[in-house]
């Protein structure tokens, strides 16, 4: 006797790759990402910081629900075959790509503004339109850079001396490998 179709349906998938069921949390990341952004506007206008607290504990909860779910599929469940796990591996290097030539494209498009100003911008740059102010004029600027001129003196200044110190204490045999053929 034959089986029925409906037996022999589910007996499992008879590929090696994984399709997600429907999940939730994309839903739900966009909303809280969605109140994160109102939150942080909404902040900015002077409403506090309601909304913007709880939306970003929104999204910390969102994602480690989310992450929770792939770690249960890849682990406890088998989901993630060697053919998945390669085609993740070539989509997050696919994403990093995609981010570098992102960034260069505004790179670019800055470099080639500057140092080749067009017409639409009035031949020059920085465009006319737009007054850039002087970095050493205003105070809090000048005290940060002699707060760090400072602390990097400082620095300087200790790392010599613990220098110092290792070079001129008896036991460098830690510091200068001594091969036993040496004498």
């Amino acid at each position: 006797m034959s089986e029925s179709p409906a037996a022999t349906i589910h007996h499992g998938p008879k590929h090696q790759y994984h399709l997600v069921d429907p999940s939730p949390w994309p839903l739900v990341g966009a909303a809280c990402a969605g109140a994160l952004a109102v939150g942080g506007v909404l902040y900015m206008h002077g409403h506090g910081t309601t909304l913007l607290i709880i939306a970003f504990v929104a999204v910390l909860a969102m994602m480690a629900a989310w992450w929770r779910d792939v770690i249960k599929e890849a682990t406890f469940q088998g989901h993630h075959t060697p053919v998945v796990q390669i085609g993740m591996r070539y989509g997050m290097a696919l994403f990093i790509a995609s981010e570098v030539m992102f960034f260069a494209a505004f790179f670019w498009a800055f470099f080639n503004a500057s140092l080749f100003p067009t017409e639409a911008i009035g031949g020059v740059w920085p465009p006319k339109s737009i007054h850039p102010f002087d970095p050493f004029e205003a105070h809090p600027t000048k005290q940060k850079a002699a707060a760090i001129n400072n602390n990097s003196a400082r620095f300087i200044r200790l790392a010599r001396k613990l220098f110092d110190t290792v070079r001129r204490s008896s036991r460098t045999d830690f510091l200068i490998p001594v091969h036993p053929c040496e004498s």
